[in-house]
């Protein structure tokens, strides 16, 4: 059940809930002769045409620029394994989605090649995410960044395990079902960690938080009997084992609450809309998990970038549409309480961090060389 006030929402969410879907079908891979990877993009034919999901994104296209090739590195043979996010809801999704090839039959072919991948951006890839390749990359093998231009004259592409659809919204394929599994039977042996029934994953201790108003909805969830999680202080195998073995997981949209795909089927998932823009890497994640997921409205983030929505800042409150969860969930009665001086901070500070941005943009229009 969700609790949403715009009926177009619930329209998105029941239409990307269908479209989702496991496809039975076996993944391969192709062989690209004088393919051409260009570090923070992806790959190119020897016409110099986009190949298509070689970037984070299927469907997302470029085009060739000679500037690419006037100082690269020739090969013979390589395997290329992905365009990598240092976002931890990328590096559980799009970072994995070509590592099953690592695993199958076909790799004993390739296994003394180099395997390359690309980054997005320069955000590092954070320490979790090299727990996950410890998993599903074998002891021998080593991933190498491109910093510079590869020219290669076989290279190797594995299909995605998760395909980014126009129109058939993502797919996914049981080879990425096959390591999450891998990653979660590492840590299904006994562990020191406490566990919780209900759980409630918190940003208010990251730095870069901006999500106005969140230190108010954790007092609320802790008040109605959560505890209150910060991922970031605990090791990877303690947050795997916590979200195993809860029964309520609860988290503001975004990296966070994908890491419900670590919870148990019918899990009791509520994800807290931060924004009016719907997440559908958290929609996958709900059918990938099988959790019983709510979308719950609790914002009013209207300093938020109606173009790139996922940048913030945003601010989040006890609507009413989360306290009718507690009344119809823990038959718990709330009253509605509007905090208004963080609204204020929430106005100034948005007003402050869009003006910023307004002077990137003009030296970079300006002053750029």
């Amino acid at each position: 059940m969700h609790y949403l006030r715009n009926q177009k929402n619930y329209k998105i969410l029941e239409t990307q809930e269908k479209v989702n879907r496991l496809i039975d079908k076996k993944l391969e891979y192709k062989i690209i002769k004088n393919a051409i990877i260009v570090p923070h993009i992806g790959c190119f034919d020897s016409n110099k045409n986009f190949i298509d999901g070689t970037w984070l994104h299927e469907t997302t296209s470029f085009e060739f620029d000679n500037k690419y090739i006037e100082n690269s590195i020739h090969i013979k043979k390589a395997v290329y394994i992905g365009c990598f996010a240092g976002i931890w809801g990328h590096c559980i999704t799009d970072n994995i989605k070509r590592f099953w090839f690592l695993s199958s039959k076909f790799f004993k072919d390739y296994s003394t090649e180099p395997i390359l991948y690309t980054m997005v951006n320069n955000i590092p890839l954070p320490n979790n995410f090299h727990k996950i390749s410890e998993i599903l990359v074998p002891n021998n093998v080593e991933l190498k960044e491109i910093q510079e231009t590869f020219i290669v004259d076989e290279l190797i592409i594995p299909d995605v395990s998760i395909y980014s659809s126009q129109n058939d919204g993502k797919l996914f394929y049981k080879e990425f079902l096959e390591c999450l599994n891998k990653i979660e039977n590492n840590y299904l042996k006994p562990n020191f960690t406490k566990t919780f029934e209900k759980i409630y994953l918190s940003r208010t201790k990251l730095k870069s938080h901006l999500e106005y108003g969140e230190i108010i909805i954790e007092k609320i969830f802790k008040q109605v009997g959560f505890e209150i999680i910060y991922p970031e202080t605990l090791s990877f195998e303690q947050q795997i084992h916590l979200f195993q073995n809860c029964k309520y997981f609860a988290s503001l949209e975004g990296s966070g609450a994908h890491n419900s795909i670590f919870c148990k089927p019918e899990t009791k998932v509520f994800i807290l809309r931060k924004s009016d823009s719907i997440n559908p890497y958290q929609i996958l994640i709900d059918k990938i998990s099988n959790t019983k997921t709510s979308y719950i409205d609790s914002n009013l983030s209207i300093m938020n970038s109606k173009k790139k929505p996922w940048t913030g800042p945003f601010f989040v409150y006890q609507t009413k549409s989360l306290i009718n969860v507690f009344k119809d969930e823990f038959n718990i009665v709330l009253n509605s309480h509007f905090p208004i001086f963080e609204f204020i901070k929430y106005i100034i500070d948005g007003l402050f961090y869009h003006f910023l941005n307004f002077l990137r943009f003009i030296h970079h229009l300006f002053w750029r060389k």
